[in-house]
């Protein structure tokens, strides 16, 4: 496998909102969200962000619906995108309780369901990058919590490298052109900080 391949996997836009959530958990536990809330909060992002999502693209694969995992057209990618969003919504919907003990956590959740909903008009006439919209969500997470708390300026770092590493294995896998990268990282980069800082 290519090395560019092995990355678009490693960091595929379905699994960034669980990496990103665990890691908010593991540097500001007790500090944005308390021990015994945070387990409730990963699952449930990990069972509506990414299980269901993922068990939604397999069935369409089975449905010949999009013709691989890889989503090449961007005919293909509406439906999972709509799915991801509305699955996300009743993961809110199930953990509204507990967000509300945890706004921070609210608004990082928010932050990524509104970071979908342009990307699924765009994808309409435009092949936007979701790897880079994903990513650049992390970023932004992790920009606005070192402005507000400290304590990520390691991680921050660390993403804005891998993002770079990213864009080029999209455009180098002649998946996106560069304006498709870079929206894709402006976007959800900006869309995560306005959630987390305004909402």
């Amino acid at each position: 496998m290519r090395i560019e391949k092995l990355i678009s996997v490693l960091f595929h836009p379905v699994f960034m909102p669980t990496m990103t959530v665990f890691l908010v958990i593991k540097q500001y536990s007790n500090v944005i969200i308390l021990e015994n809330q945070a387990m409730i909060i990963f699952i449930g992002t990990l069972i509506f962000s990414m299980f269901l999502p993922l068990i939604n693209v397999f069935f369409l694969l089975f449905l010949k619906k999009i013709n691989s995992l890889e989503m090449q057209k961007k005919e293909e990618r509406y439906l999972p995108l709509l799915f991801a969003i509305a699955s996300m919504l009743v993961g809110y919907y199930v953990l509204k309780d507990i967000f509300n003990y945890a706004p921070i956590m609210k608004s990082i959740y928010l932050g990524a369901i509104y970071t979908l909903i342009p990307a699924l008009l765009i994808t309409k006439k435009w092949k936007i990058s979701l790897h880079m919209l994903a990513i650049g969500g992390a970023c932004g997470v992790f920009f606005s919590l070192e402005i507000l708390f400290g304590n990520s300026l390691y991680t921050l770092f660390s993403f804005i490298f891998i993002s770079g590493i990213l864009g080029y294995s999209r455009f180098n896998l002649n998946a996106h052109s560069l304006n498709q990268v870079y929206t894709g990282y402006i976007l959800g980069n900006v869309v995560m900080c306005l959630s987390i800082f305004y909402l």
